[in-house]
């Protein structure tokens, strides 16, 4: 029996299936048209995301989760990340503010909460204040991802934000899965502005709950908007789980997103036994400062990430360094 990995199951989840990457051709051993005009749209998508390998950019992310129609919590982040692919090196800073209902009126939990990290050829040196510096000789790239929750930006439009990061092995598995002739893909004109291209997983397996469409831009290098429904089967019904609206611009000829815009629901039992819906509201603006330049080595010097002012100047969008 095939096994499959913690991670194909987490994957899985969002509505991937990471053991679906095997060429499919149709009885006559051909991929019908609809197919293959879909695969040319997350071919091109796929080279586009792909030639993104080094960067620098601050995001800034606002984050309202609510429950039985009152915001119950609100999470703003600014997030500085640097990725310098050939020479292995990548930092991360970040500001995290937190205001929580606690269940009184006009009462509000607050918090806040600074933390950082660099890794330069396997060497990571990480400090989320006011704690301790931590130091490691090495690191696996998917573990100083996974440590951070660092969004994937590869992975934007096909995994809702912040998309799964486990390293550049991973993340071109993943698009050349969108990429390859399977069954279960649609695709319909959507007006001169773009294309509308669905996959659902139902027409392909019995087990298949999903559903995820996508609107393209016409020359089919970005994705405009994203929308993933999961099936009810006690219900007999489509649920909406997660939407995205996403912007781009072009920088050096490669596009990258500006803004991206989403909902998610999700289910959860009250304490009457009943089931209700949580909505996670979501908001994040992108400002690059640089996309495929080349990167002084000194921008991942270790005494960036372990003392405070530097970090609140990485995650300052004043700041240029």
């Amino acid at each position: 029996m095939r096994q499959v990995s913690a991670i194909a199951t987490f994957v899985a989840t969002l509505g991937i299936c990471t053991l679906c990457s095997q060429p499919w051709a149709s009885a006559d051993g051909e991929a019908s048209p609809e197919t293959l005009e879909a695969v040319s749209f997350f071919e091109a998508y796929r080279g586009n995301l792909l030639a993104i390998d080094s960067f620098d950019v601050l995001m800034s992310e606002t984050d309202s989760f609510m429950s039985e129609g009152r915001v119950t919590r609100e999470v703003s982040r600014k997030t500085r990340l640097l990725l310098d692919s050939a020479n292995d090196a990548r930092l991360f800073a970040q500001s995290t503010e937190i205001e929580e209902d606690n269940g009184k009126p006009n009462e509000r939990i607050l918090g806040a909460g600074w933390r950082a990290a660099v890794m330069h050829l396997g060497k990571v040196t990480e400090r989320e204040f006011p704690g301790n510096i931590e130091e490691f000789a090495s690191l696996p790239e998917f573990a100083f991802n996974r440590s951070f929750t660092l969004p994937e930006i590869r992975l934007i439009g096909i995994y809702p934000f912040p998309p799964p990061n486990m390293g550049n092995n991973w993340v071109e598995n993943q698009l050349d899965v969108m990429a390859t002739a399977r069954p279960g893909y649609s695709v319909t004109e959507s007006g001169k502005d773009g294309v509308y291209i669905a996959h659902d997983f139902s027409k392909v397996s019995e087990e298949g709950d999903t559903k995820r469409e996508w609107v393209f831009s016409v020359d089919g290098l970005v994705v405009k908007s994203y929308r993933l429904t999961i099936y009810n089967k006690v219900t007999k019904r489509w649920v909406p789980h997660n939407q995205e609206f996403i912007k781009w611009e072009s920088i050096g000829g490669v596009f990258v997103p500006v803004s991206i815009s989403g909902e998610q629901r999700v289910a959860s039992r009250k304490k009457d036994g009943t089931i209700g819906i949580n909505f996670r509201l979501y908001d994040v603006e992108f400002d690059w400062r640089s996309v495929n330049q080349e990167m002084d080595p000194t921008r991942f010097d270790s005494q960036l990430v372990v003392n405070l002012e530097n970090v609140r100047n990485l995650v300052s969008a004043e700041a240029s360094d």
